[in-house]
């Protein structure tokens, strides 16, 4: 992180720490910590940020969110990064640079019930900026930021610009629904109408309204909710 603090819109409150800032937003939103609140931290080569939002929605319509700070990456990292660089979003918590593995999400709320309202809901990212090997053939199937030209990378800069396009989501989401949120999440996503393997294997059809997986197996459509993609209780600290 460059020395300059981060300035963030308002709305949003940064807070820097030096462990796991998703461990951090969650221990935040257990001690009721407001919505807005997005810990960092830059290390070891990665951007890692997390987002504590307090919707007024069951889960399984909050969730919806999450698709929406997935674009807000995607805005984050057009705005800045080289004109060829292609940001994709693989459902629910992988996105790929240039067709090779990036940033990675993770996923928590204070109820994994989906007709619950949460208290808390976290979304994480993991962004890989510097290059971990002088070869990338050590890395089959992963890269980083830098290794797709996004280099010089000013992290400072970065944060701002993800909290900035956060925002914007957000509020979309908030005032007019998921719909255009997905709607803008699916075209940036090349597995809609192909084959998949994860978190199934199946064609995938697309979105159901509440930002779920409808996928072809075995003849029949299923749908998988968004809400499987949260961390269990029992793996959060």
């Amino acid at each position: 992180m460059d020395a300059a603090a981060p300035l963030f819109p308002p709305l949003i409150t940064g807070a820097q720490v030096d462990i796991d800032p998703f461990a951090a937003a969650v221990d935040l939103a257990r001690e009721g910590t407001p919505g807005g609140t997005l810990t960092f931290r830059d290390k070891d080569g990665t951007l890692s940020a997390a987002i504590v939002l307090t919707p007024e929605l069951p889960l399984r319509q909050a969730m919806g969110v999450v698709l929406a700070l997935q674009v807000a990456v995607v805005d984050a990292l057009g705005a800045s990064g080289p004109p060829e660089l292609a940001v994709e979003v693989h459902w629910p918590d992988r996105m790929t640079l240039n067709g090779a593995g990036g940033p990675v999400w993770r996923f928590a709320a204070s109820t994994t019930d989906p007709d619950d309202e949460p208290l808390w809901l976290i979304g994480a990212v993991d962004l890989p900026c510097a290059p971990v090997s002088d070869n990338p053939g050590d890395t089959p199937g992963r890269t980083t930021l830098a290794d797709e030209g996004y280099w010089p990378i000013d992290t400072t800069a970065l944060l701002e610009s993800l909290s900035r396009h956060m925002l914007v989501w957000i509020n979309r989401f908030v005032d007019e629904g998921l719909a255009p949120v997905a709607a803008t999440w699916c075209a940036k996503c090349p597995d809609i109408g192909g084959p998949i393997t994860a978190p199934v294997a199946g064609r995938m059809l697309g979105l159901d309204e509440t930002g779920g997986l409808l996928v072809s197996r075995d003849g029949r459509t299923e749908a998988l909710p968004l809400t499987r993609a949260l961390t269990p209780p029992d793996a959060l600290r």
